[in-house]
């Protein structure tokens, strides 16, 4: 009996001890990990992307994110590239128009657009007028009309393409000039991360971003 009562003891007492480590593992804090930088792109689609991002832009310098950070802002409206009160406006370099008269080829020659006849089922001719006389107008922008924003971005995608290309090309550039020093320097403790990070900055209420 007394060999079975320190058995039981011994027991209970393994019992404790794991849970006490246990507990210790769970509870513990986990290690603080430096600060890392990385180069970040904010893509904003649409105006109320592009207004978001003329906020986060109005703060940037405070931030201190000049070396790390690059704006691209898409949009079938150029009213957003422009200041709007005491906020920024975007550069060249940062704003890309997509024009919707860039959907009216599709309506003329829906043969040579097979994948969007298809999505957006431009063989019901009702639909194919409809869409092709928002299209053909001369106001800007896509009007909160969730077809012509996508059908001017897929009638000529190199646009974009290309401007993003640029972009990115840009900010690497800038990026490896800033990781270098930084990871020379270690100023503040702060990492280098070559990791590009990007960031869709959208309202699905809307025509272009959505």
């Amino acid at each position: 009996m007394a060999s079975e009562s320190r058995g039981s003891d011994d027991l209970s007492a393994m019992e404790q001890r794991d849970a006490y480590l246990i507990e210790q593992v769970v509870l513990a804090e986990p290690p603080a990990e430096a600060p890392l930088t990385a180069p970040v792109l904010l893509l904003g689609l649409g105006g109320t992307g592009a207004e978001i991002l003329r906020r986060v832009k109005s703060r940037g310098g405070s931030l201190g994110t000049a070396g790390s950070c690059r704006y691209l802002i898409v949009d079938l409206d150029l009213k957003p590239k422009a200041p709007s009160g005491s906020l920024p406006g975007f550069d060249d370099g940062e704003f890309c128009f997509i024009n919707r008269s860039a959907s009216r080829p599709v309506f003329r020659n829906p043969r040579q657009h097979p994948g969007l006849v298809e999505r957006f089922d431009l063989k019901d001719p009702e639909i194919k007028q409809a869409l092709a006389n928002i299209g053909s107008g001369e106001a800007s922008g896509a009007g909160q009309v969730r077809p012509l924003g996508l059908l001017a971005f897929h009638a000529n995608p190199q646009l974009f393409r290309s401007r993003l290309d640029a972009t990115v090309t840009d900010l690497r550039g800038r990026w490896k000039d800033l990781g270098m020093r930084l990871r020379s320097e270690r100023a503040g403790g702060v990492g280098a991360s070559p990791v590009l990070h990007v960031f869709v900055v959208a309202s699905v209420a809307g025509g272009t971003g959505s």
